[in-house]
Order: structure tokens, then C-alpha cells, then sequence
């Protein structure tokens, strides 16, 4: 599970973004992963996201904003466990 908040730059909450998350491995030869993401409070979202392999992963964030302004932020997660 990811969750996020996305906020403008003062850090109020920004509602009714569509938000796909894309997890890629640091490494070469593994397929993103990718799951939309569902707003559960305002400015508040979460993503059921698949991290199917151990290692580092980069997280990319897309978000469309009602506005159909575009956004995109990565995020680095190191050091995913197997399962």
C-alpha cells in the first residue's frame, strides 16, 4: 500500500486529482507495476502498488489535476523485503 498526500505549494490539499503510481526497479530487465490511486480524505490518496521483487524501486507519480494541469514527482524506496 502507498499513501500520499498531494498539496499545492502553501501545502493545502489538492481533491479530485487523477493519480496513477508506477513502481520501477533501479535495475534493468523488471516490468512496472502500476496502480491507480483513490482519494480517502481531501488531498489524501492511496494506491494498492505491488512491489513484486526485493531490492530498490523508484515510484513515479502521475497526477492530472482537475484543472488538467499534469504532475509528476518520483520517490525512491530502498531496500523493499521479499515476501
Amino acid at each position: 500500500m502507498v499513501r500520499f498526500q498531494v498539496s499545492d505549494a502553501d501545502g493545502k490539499p489538492i481533491s479530485g486529482a487523477r493519480v496513477t503510481v508506477e513502481g520501477n526497479m533501479t535495475h534493468p530487465g523488471m516490468r512496472p507495476v502500476f496502480a491507480d490511486a483513490i482519494e480517502r480524505a481531501p488531498g489524501r490518496y492511496e494506491a494498492q502498488l505491488e512491489l513484486s521483487m526485493a531490492g530498490d524501486w523508484i515510484i513515479t507519480f502521475h497526477a492530472t489535476l482537475q484543472s488538467g494541469e499534469k504532475l509528476e514527482r518520483q520517490a525512491d524506496v530502498r531496500g523493499v523485503l521479499p515476501k
